[in-house]
């Protein structure tokens, strides 16, 4: 279960933004990659429910495949039971489950990944903007 921001947010509709970037499915679907887009405001693909220790996208979950970095965010089916799709929220880092990997994008556009956590890296720090209604 995740602890700290994250359980601010249960049950709440945000964006995960970085600066004016937001985590945006770019209506991909199951399977697809998490990209990283300017933050337009209008929820739908960049719309993202924290639940659980789950971040959520319509009915699919945030997840990497492997524990690996480099490894790309997809959208996976919630009731994996997959570790992989648990995230913590610490010092505006996002780390995937008991690993040491945290999401990362250091160009501002494209997928979205994990490398291993640095919580000075810029690249790595997140906020959840809560903008809709749930």
């Amino acid at each position: 279960m995740a602890v700290g921001f994250l359980t601010i947010y249960i049950n709440s509709c945000s964006e995960i933004k970085r600066d004016n970037y937001c985590l945006d499915s770019a209506e991909h679907g199951l399977h697809g990659i998490i990209e990283i887009w300017e933050c337009h405001k209008q929820g739908r693909n960049q719309e993202f429910q924290v639940e659980d220790g789950n971040i959520r996208h319509k009915a699919w979950c945030l997840a990497i495949a492997k524990p690996e970095e480099g490894e790309n965010l997809v959208l996976k089916d919630c009731n994996d039971k997959n570790s992989l799709l648990e995230w913590d929220y610490h010092d505006h880092t996002l780390k995937a489950g008991n690993t040491n990997f945290c999401m990362t994008n250091k160009s501002n556009s494209g997928a979205v990944s994990v490398v291993v956590c640095n919580a000075k890296d810029p690249t790595q720090q997140w906020q959840l903007e809560r903008s809709f209604e749930a």
